[in-house]
């Protein structure tokens, strides 16, 4: 494969499926073959979601960023990763989250702990763990964004939570690029 004809999309591809395979050299013949055919799924698996997602960077304005988080969980089909210090007060979000997991999506949530009288954030908290989606919680969290398909990205300043989606002024910037991402 000659690297320097392809797009850097291309490239982030090709080096991702060389990396995979380079980790497993070491292995039995079988295992290399194992690995490389899980690589190579993996390859081809994020080739076909990044050709299917639009090709443009979207800046979601303060009345968008709801409905544009919500576009993009309707789209993911593998993996959401999200990170926000505080969810509480979204059940649509959180809804999707469980249509999600019904469909064997892969979620991951990185959010704070609750404090001690915060029943919003502790109840939300509460309900990912019953549906089997637990947060990773870290104290001193403070970024805000959202992975969907390991090809799409959402960085915002706004935590997930009523009083940022609805209320206060925010803003979101929506990318599909693989470095990026």
């Amino acid at each position: 494969l000659e690297e320097d004809k392809l797009s850097s999309d291309e490239k982030i591809l090709y080096r991702s499926f060389i990396s995979a395979h380079a980790r497993h050299k070491e292995k039995a013949l079988g295992g290399i073959n194992g690995a490389i055919a899980k690589a190579y799924r993996r390859m081809l698996k994020l080739a076909h979601l990044y050709a299917t997602r639009p090709d443009k960077t979207i800046v979601l304005e303060p009345h968008a960023i709801k409905s544009g988080i919500l576009e993009m969980l309707d789209g993911a089909r593998h993996s959401v990763y999200v990170v926000s210090p505080w969810i509480w007060g979204v059940e649509e979000i959180v809804e999707r989250f469980e249509t999600l997991k019904g469909k064997n999506c892969d979620i991951r949530i990185v959010c704070r702990p609750a404090m001690q009288d915060d029943k919003g954030h502790g109840a939300l908290l509460a309900k990912l763990n019953e549906l089997n989606i637990p947060a990773q919680l870290n104290d001193h969290v403070h970024s805000k964004f959202i992975i969907a398909d390991e090809v799409e990205v959402i960085f915002s300043s706004a935590n997930l939570t009523a009083t940022s989606l609805e209320r206060n002024v925010q803003h979101e910037i929506r990318r599909h690029e693989l470095a990026i991402v």
